[in-house]
Order: C-alpha cells, then sequence, then structure tokens
C-alpha cells in the first residue's frame, strides 16, 4: 500500500522543511508549497476540489464559482455556496479545468475575479491526504 500523501502549506521555508522531515520520519509521502494560492485545486479520484481563504467582510453573502475550458477562457457559474469549498464532480478525468471564484456581498455585489487556478482530475485510488495549517 502506498504511503498516505501531506500536503505543507507554509510560507517558512523552515517550517516547511521541519514538518516535511517529521512527516516523512513517520512514513509519509510530502508535498511542499510556499503559497495557498499554488495549492487552491486539489485533485481526486474523478473530480477536483476547491478550497480558497474565507471571506472576512461582515457583510459577506455568499461565493459564485466559475470554471473555463481554456486559461482566461469565457467561465461559466458552476456553483454557489457559503462555503470555502467545493468539490468539482462534473469533470472528465484528464481534462484540464480552469477556475475563479467570486464574493458577494449583502446587497449581491460581486467582487472581482479571483486568480485563476486549474486542475485536472486524475484517475487515482488513492488520493492524498491534506492537512492545512493556518496560524
Amino acid at each position: 500500500m502506498a504511503a498516505a500523501t501531506i500536503l505543507v502549506v507554509d510560507d517558512e521555508p523552515g517550517v516547511r522543511s521541519l514538518l516535511r522531515r517529521c512527516l516523512e520520519g513517520d512514513g509519509y509521502a510530502v508535498i511542499e508549497s510556499e503559497d495557498i494560492s499554488d495549492v487552491l485545486s486539489r485533485v481526486r479520484e474523478g473530480g477536483v476540489d476547491l478550497a480558497w481563504n474565507a471571506a472576512t467582510e461582515p457583510d459577506f453573502y455568499r461565493y459564485y464559482i466559475y470554471r473555463a475550458g481554456t486559461s482566461g477562457g469565457e467561465y461559466e457559474l458552476l456553483n454557489s455556496t457559503t462555503a470555502n469549498i467545493f468539490a468539482d464532480l462534473e469533470v472528465e478525468i484528464g481534462v484540464p479545468y480552469y477556475y475563479v471564484v467570486t464574493s458577494l456581498d449583502d446587497a449581491e455585489n460581486e467582487s472581482t475575479l479571483s486568480a485563476e487556478v486549474s486542475a485536472t482530475a486524475l484517475d487515482d485510488l488513492t488520493p492524498p491526504v491534506v492537512y492545512y495549517i493556518y496560524p
């Protein structure tokens, strides 16, 4: 059985290095990133899991998730949610998708588009175990 994979996200290289050594010592595979924007998309069997930093505005209402088939392409509204995570299960294995997110306030004013992230669903029976450490 393959080792579980843990994603470590921290902007301090020393923290990432320490966590990598500890986790690898316990038999885990480790993927590192210094910025959450590099890892907003999580790939798992048959779908794409998205996560983003939560809005902190007191008048926050909901998020809109948009998807395109090409980078910078025409985004179509995929869904809306009040959570800062979303699972896109309507994807084809091996096909890249491009996502952006906006937030709405109580008056339904929509923010500008987030940075674009891309993800490709893989045909993999052992999805990674992801830990997100936030101070």
